[in-house]
């Protein structure tokens, strides 16, 4: 990858999409206990990949901030939603834009929530389903 650095989503970004996912699909706001750290710890995956990883590209740091928030489970509700939306934030901030369907990124989130499909795959379908924007 580049050496220059993307442009990160900050802790009060991401809970601030919480917040507007909650309050526009419902579900219960807040943090679980400890969820706090949860959420510090997969906003770091993506940084220490880009630090230690020359090899990845946007998709691949997308896909940390997908896999991590969604796996850390931080908040009482939502995580998937923000998970995708934190994602697809990511790459808007650094450019680029999704293009797939709800319907396949629903798919994909579920696929990668239950394990059906890698981190490494997600990254995947993020590049063949972007464009620069």
């Amino acid at each position: 990858m580049a050496t220059q650095q993307p442009r990160w989503l900050s802790r009060a970004v991401v809970d601030v999409i919480h917040q507007e996912l909650i309050a526009e699909h419902g579900g219960a706001p807040g943090l679980r206990a400890g969820g706090g750290a949860l959420i510090e710890s997969a906003l770091a995956r993506p940084r220490n990949r880009f630090e230690y990883d020359d090899n990845c590209d946007l998709s691949d740091l997308a896909s940390s901030y997908l896999y991590g928030l969604l796996k850390n489970h931080g908040y009482v509700d939502g995580n998937k939603r923000v998970a995708f939306a934190a994602a697809a934030t990511f790459l808007l901030l650094n450019g680029m834009r999704l293009t797939a369907s709800e319907a396949d990124a629903y798919g994909v989130v579920v696929g990668l929530a239950t394990d059906e499909h890698s981190e490494a795959w997600v990254a995947q379908w993020m590049r063949d389903n972007c464009v620069a924007r």
